[in-house]
């Protein structure tokens, strides 16, 4: 069976660049790419300006709450207020959509994550022991259908594509 190891640590400026057409964005990859598996999320990079008071939730592994107090001091249209999830409970916020996170006034949602948090093969490639394709690969599909389970109410789905 085919093992990982020792995998180069890249940060999201020094990934290698697919070539696209002029106007488009490109995509960064690291070869454990799985954008395909992804490719139905509701994503959006552009908020309507028609759009007034926008509630959106940061979901993160991180403390986001520098962000969401800056998000709602701008008082620019679309005007945003932000709440933050706790940070480091990003599986459980994403598969909990009942849960008070998603009460029917979120219109958006920004999900942020370092690959580590999501994927505990990944998070030994880091320690340099060895993991998995079929497990890295299996963690990016499970987080990528928990992206895809948030709730229908809500309009916005951002992810920060680092990884």
């Amino acid at each position: 069976m085919k093992r990982v190891k020792n995998l180069p640590l890249l940060s999201p400026g020094m990934l290698p660049l697919n070539k696209s057409e002029p106007g488009e964005q490109p995509i960064g990859t690291n070869g454990l790419s799985r954008s395909a598996a992804c490719s139905d999320v509701r994503m959006t990079t552009e908020l309507s300006k028609s759009e007034e008071g926008l509630e959106f939730l940061l979901i993160s592994d991180f403390n986001l709450s520098n962000l969401a107090a800056l998000l709602s001091k701008d008082e620019e249209s679309p005007m945003i207020r932000a709440a933050t999830a706790p940070f480091g409970q990003v599986m459980q916020v994403l598969l909990e959509s009942g849960s008070q996170f998603w009460s029917k006034g979120i219109q958006g949602v920004v999900v942020w994550t370092s690959p580590e948090s999501v994927s505990s093969g990944y998070k030994r490639l880091l320690q340099s022991e060895e993991a998995e394709p079929e497990q890295l690969m299996h963690e990016v599909d499970e987080f990528c259908n928990a992206i895809k389970a948030i709730p229908g109410h809500v309009k916005h789905v951002l992810s920060q594509p680092g990884w």
